[in-house]
C-alpha cells in the first residue's frame, strides 16, 4: 500500500469493528447473561445449547485480533503513524483483553480448566513473547559474523562490536527466561501442564517468523523484493561501518591520551585541542597508525549512505511502509 495513503485498509476497520461488537457480547454475557431460548442480541440468532455461546465468541474475538493486527501491518505507515489510528488500535486492543479477563470464567465453564485464572496463561504467553524476541536478535546478531575471508580482507574482528554487544545483553536474559518458565510451570496448576509448552511454543514461533520474513520477505524503495543474500550482504555493510567508526574512536582516544589530553570532553574539544598540539611534522608521524586503516577500509568499499540506512527497515512490512 502507497505510503501516501493515510488512511488504514478497509479490512482493518472491520476487524476493529467486530472487535468492539464481540467483546461487548462478551461482557453481556457475562454480566446479564442469556435466558434459554433468547435470542443473541444483535445477531438474532438463537444457539441449541447456549452455554458454548462464549467459547465460540471468545474463539471469533481472538481471530478478530490476529486479523486486525495483519490488516495493521498491511496500512501505510502514514496511517499507521497517526496518533488517533494508534490510539483506537490500542483502545480495540485493550477492550477485548479486558472483555477475555472478565469472562473467562465463562469460556472455560465446563471444562477441566475450570477454576484455573487466565493469568497463568498470559505468564506463560508472556514468556514465549519475550523469549522468541531476544532469540529472534541473537539469531539476527550470529547471521552478522564475518567469514574468514571477509575478516581478513576487512581488517576486523569475525565478530562484529554489536554482535558481541547483543551476546552479551540477550544471552543471560535467555537464560533467565527459560529457568523462569519451569518456575512458573512448578507452581502453576497440574492441568497446564499438558499446554504450558504450547502456551509458550505458539507465540515464540510467531515472532521467529516474524524475524525470518523481515530478511526474506524485504522490499526496496521500488517495492521490489530484496534476495536474501543481499539483504544480509547490506546489513553486514552496516556493521562493517559501525566496527570502523568504533576503531577509529578507540585510535583517537588513544591518540589523545599520548598527548595528555582529556578525552572526557566533547568530540569537538578532543578535536581542537588536537589541532593544537599536532604541528604539521609530528602530525603525520602520530597518524601512521591510522593509515593502514584508512586504506583498508577504503579498499573494502565501505561506502555506506547514512539516508539510505535511515531508510532501511528490518520489519518485513518495510514493503507495506512499516515504520
Amino acid at each position: 500500500m502507497s505510503d501516501t495513503n493515510t488512511r488504514l485498509s478497509v479490512g482493518y476497520y472491520v476487524a476493529e469493528a467486530a472487535i468492539w461488537l464481540l467483546s461487548a457480547i462478551l461482557l453481556l454475557c457475562r454480566f446479564i447473561g442469556l435466558a434459554p431460548g433468547q435470542a443473541l442480541p444483535v445477531l438474532n440468532v438463537t444457539l441449541e445449547h447456549a452455554q458454548h455461546f462464549p467459547k465460540v465468541v471468545a474463539v471469533l474475538l481472538f481471530a478478530a485480533v490476529v486479523y486486525a493486527f495483519v490488516e495493521w501491518k498491511q496500512s501505510s505507515r502514514n496511517a499507521r503513524s497517526s496518533g488517533w489510528a494508534m490510539a483506537r488500535a490500542i483502545a480495540a486492543v485493550f477492550s477485548a483483553s479486558v472483555s477475555l479477563w472478565v469472562s473467562w470464567s465463562l469460556v472455560v465453564q465446563n471444562t477441566s480448566y475450570a477454576g484455573v485464572s487466565p493469568g497463568w496463561y498470559l505468564g506463560f504467553l508472556a514468556i514465549g513473547c519475550l523469549l522468541g524476541t531476544f532469540v529472534s536478535v541473537l539469531a539476527f546478531s550470529t547471521l552478522m559474523i564475518r567469514d574468514p575471508q571477509e575478516s581478513v580482507k576487512l581488517g576486523f574482528p569475525r565478530i562484529p562490536v554489536a554482535t558481541y554487544a547483543q551476546y552479551v545483553a540477550w544471552f543471560p536474559l535467555v537464560l533467565l527466561l527459560m529457568a523462569g518458565y519451569y518456575i512458573l510451570l512448578h507452581f502453576s496448576p497440574a492441568v497446564l501442564h499438558s499446554v504450558a509448552g504450547l502456551l509458550v511454543g505458539i507465540p515464540f514461533v510467531a515472532v521467529l517468523l516474524q524475524g525470518v520474513a523481515s530478511l526474506c520477505l524485504a522490499c526496496d524503495e521500488n517495492r521490489d523484493r530484496i534476495p536474501y543474500r543481499k539483504r544480509i550482504a547490506q546489513l553486514k555493510e552496516i556493521h562493517d561501518a559501525h566496527d570502523y567508526h568504533y576503531l577509529l574512536n578507540a585510535l583517537g582516544k588513544e591518540a589523545a591520551q599520548r598527548l595528555d589530553i582529556p578525552v572526557d570532553g566533547s568530540p569537538q574539544a578532543i578535536q581542537q585541542a588536537m589541532q593544537e598540539r599536532y604541528s604539521a611534522a609530528s602530525s603525520e608521524a602520530e597518524s601512521s597508525e591510522a593509515g593502514p586503516l584508512l586504506h583498508r577500509a577504503v579498499e573494502a568499499g565501505l561506502e555506506v549512505q547514512v539516508e539510505e540506512f535511515l531508510k532501511q527497515d528490518l520489519d518485513v512490512n518495510e514493503c507495506n511502509g512499516s515504520p
